[in-house]
């Protein structure tokens, strides 16, 4: 039997999120340290990644120490590590730029492999698997297609969304199950959507597998009760059976300040009730000058500024508001 091991969307980052009470980057390491672990407890024959290994676009705000704690991390797993290149990894979603970057380091310095062009196939007890990667971009789908794979099983690693029907999610087109599984690949393993999608089968031996990120840094419900999974891949000589591992991770009330949360929820639902009563305010004006629009404006403006019961971000919050809504001029 062959087993391959999947991570995905790791975000380090040298900053610690608002709304985590312990070391962000040390609970991302001793993740890796899980990760390596697993590796030997199943006798894992190659890692594959599917990108978003660093949180922050700007390289110049990612510190040598922090790239320096995820190589050796890295380098601490026991098999070669595969992987590609997520939108966090890039500037402007360009592979281009990628040699400027903190994974760009990474790899130079034998972190893991790219796949993108350089495709492996990885052997064991007569078993082949072929290993391809599309990093993040606008078509992943028309690279993808491109690729052939020669072995009996493969795996195509992909940072993309993937729903049932390819339908739009928000402001990102999507793919659908249809889609993926017409191409000549067993195994997708995806990442860039952080929730746990679960792993489901399809005719002809084909998998689409998310199980989510392996970071939680911001207080999203999913990150509150989702643990974080890592994905097994087996392969033997007739079948391949796909499934998870559970990471031992600590209590969300440990981790998370769950008081900030309730406090977000309750400006957030302020939000909501103030600007809907500015936008019915704003409706029954439609007939004003542009004098009166901008005496309005003025009065609005005036009414948010000098509140002492509205937080700072909240203020900022409803300014945007009402900006969209052509309500400030």
């Amino acid at each position: 039997m062959l087993n391959i091991l999947k991570i995905t969307d790791i975000h380090f980052y040298d900053k610690n999120p608002s709304a985590r009470l312990d070391n962000y980057t040390d609970s991302l390491i001793d993740k890796i340290s899980q990760v390596a672990k697993q590796v030997e407890v199943l006798d894992v024959s190659a890692v594959v990644f599917c990108g978003d290994l660093f949180h922050d676009h700007a390289a110049s705000r990612v510190s040598h120490l922090l790239v320096n704690r995820v190589l050796n991390a890295l380098k601490s797993i026991p098999c070669p590590i595969y992987g590609i290149a997520g939108n966090h990894d890039l500037i402007y979603h360009r592979m281009d730029s990628l040699s400027k970057q903190p994974l760009g380091v990474i790899i130079s310095a034998g972190g893991f492999q790219l796949l993108d062009d350089n495709p492996v196939t990885i052997s064991k007890d007569g078993i082949d698997v072929d290993i391809f990667g599309v990093s993040y971009c606008g078509d992943p789908i028309s690279k993808a297609a491109q690729l052939v794979p020669k072995s009996k099983y493969s795996v195509l690693c992909l940072h993309c969304i993937v729903t049932p029907d390819g339908g739009p999610f928000f402001n990102e087109a999507t793919i659908s199950h249809k889609t993926l599984t017409d191409l000549p690949f067993n195994v997708f393993a995806l990442g860039h959507f952080h929730q746990d999608t679960g792993i489901e089968s399809f005719p002809d031996n084909k998998f689409i597998c998310n199980s989510g990120s392996l970071s939680r840094g911001s207080l999203h419900t999913d990150n509150i009760t989702r643990v974080p999974k890592i994905e097994v891949y087996s392969f033997t000589g007739t079948s391949i059976r796909c499934g998870f591992v559970e990471l031992d991770v600590k209590p969300s009330a440990e981790i998370f300040d769950l008081r900030k949360r309730e406090i977000e929820k309750q400006e957030a639902s302020k939000i909501k009730a103030f600007v809907a009563s500015l936008l019915v305010t704003g409706n029954t004006a439609g007939d004003l000058s542009a004098e009166g629009a901008a005496d309005r404006s003025k009065e609005l403006l005036t009414s948010i500024l000098n509140s002492d019961t509205v937080a700072v971000e909240v203020r900022d919050l409803i300014l945007e508001y009402l900006i969209k809504a052509g309500l400030i001029l």
